[in-house]
């Protein structure tokens, strides 16, 4: 960790001690190793979200449910499942059961 800090800070440096840089695992966006299809989060047994490299689903304890396209909506500023933007087109629908599906499938 100590190398990588100081790399971070300008310091070229790849080893100090027993500690190695793996700047490049954190900040290149090419690198396999820093490639996931999903991003899981849990606050507790009845919230949580699931993100994949497009959309964001959220649940909450109570019940309620957020929805947001991230290439749209960077920002998240548009749930797509508020009662004005329903019903959801096929596109989103069939995301939101794919992260649903995950959802379940690490929530076992």
């Amino acid at each position: 960790m100590f190398a990588t800090i100081a790399n971070i800070a300008g310091i070229q440096i790849l080893e100090i001690n027993d500690s190695k840089n793996f700047k490049e695992l954190l900040s290149d966006p090419n690198n396999s190793n820093n490639k996931r299809n999903y991003i899981y989060v849990e606050k507790s047994n009845l919230d949580y979200t699931i993100r994949n490299s497009t959309h964001k689903y959220m649940h909450f304890e109570d019940g309620s449910e957020k929805i947001f396209n991230l290439i749209t909506d960077p920002f998240e500023l548009i749930n797509l499942l508020h009662p004005n933007r329903l019903p959801l087109s096929n596109e989103n629908e069939v995301i939101k059961e794919e992260l649903i599906s995950k959802l379940n499938e690490i929530r076992q």
